[in-house]
């Protein structure tokens, strides 16, 4: 049985819960009746019990210029083995370590994601025409208002001034950097703050392209959720951009005119990781090793 120390925030939850409504009867929330101890988020590790259970460390990603290495020696020590999910992270943190890495993609739900086929009735539904759509979802403001530079949010502004008059889409927290530079440049954006899985479902359904601009990911998740839904998206080469896109929909700031995205292999790609297939795929590589 599997004990799990996890952030309650929105990604961390949401890939804890469905992991759970997928393995109900391999988890406890009771540490005494625990055989190993899931330390989701690695920088919790001050809540593992002393305790002689094996503790599985997963690593979302690296960012080597934030990393602080003592905090990370004492990760190290009560860590049995670590879980990573992209081949980056894997090659950064065996600088850092000798301990096993299983390098495993996080199962989605396939319920997660809706493919809605009449693009021009929802388009309607939020009120947009024939802009050409381009999303971004995902945080790209520090606390202090800089930049959060892991997630590109410059890139993405330099790659939107490219676009023929885009209509940028935006959702969740902290974008105040991106709209204070699309305001600079007079470039028109939607943004719904407190979306909901359904609204960014929806708004997932209508965009011409999504662009992942990072310069440091785990995932994200947003790579699987194009893919699932066709929506057409373009990425730097992080996280799990190489497992999931054609090449050619991989850029960087030299190619980013040439990039392209191919929906197709995205899609097939993207549904090799759905539960309860690769569910038990996981589980078993993860926790019986």
């Amino acid at each position: 049985m599997i004990f799990i120390i996890y952030e309650d925030k929105w990604v961390c939850r949401k890939i804890v819960i469905q992991w759970m409504k997928y393995n109900s009867d391999k988890y406890t929330l009771d540490i005494k009746k625990a055989s190993k101890i899931w330390l989701f988020n690695h920088f919790l590790y001050k809540k593992v019990p002393k305790t002689n259970l094996p503790v599985i460390t997963t690593i979302h990603h690296i960012e080597e210029r934030k990393m602080d290495k003592k905090e990370f020696e004492e990760i190290n020590k009560i860590t049995s083995y670590y879980h990573t999910i992209s081949p980056k992270t894997t090659e950064t943190l065996k600088k850092y370590t000798d301990k096993k890495i299983i390098e495993l993609i996080f199962p989605i739900d396939p319920s997660e994601c809706r493919m809605i086929v009449d693009k021009n009735s929802l388009r309607e539904k939020w009120g947009f025409k024939g802009e050409f759509l381009v999303g971004s979802f995902q945080r790209d403001t520090e606390k202090d208002g800089s930049p959060k530079l892991e997630k590109g949010p410059d890139i993405f502004v330099k790659l939107i001034e490219n676009y023929d008059d885009p209509l940028v889409i935006l959702t969740g927290y902290n974008r105040q950097y991106i709209i204070n530079e699309l305001k600079k440049r007079d470039i028109r954006y939607f943004y719904r703050e407190n979306a909901t899985d359904d609204e960014i479902n929806e708004l997932y359904n209508i965009l011409d392209i999504y662009v992942v601009s990072s310069r440091v990911e785990g995932g994200p998740r947003s790579i699987f959720e194009c893919g699932l839904l066709k929506t057409p998206i373009i990425s730097t080469d992080v996280g799990i951009a190489s497992k999931i896109l054609n090449k050619k929909s991989i850029f960087n700031m030299d190619t980013f005119k040439t990039v392209e995205p191919d929906v197709n292999y995205a899609y097939k790609n993207a549904i090799l990781y759905l539960y309860p297939v690769y569910g038990i795929e996981f589980c078993i590589k993860l926790f019986h090793k």
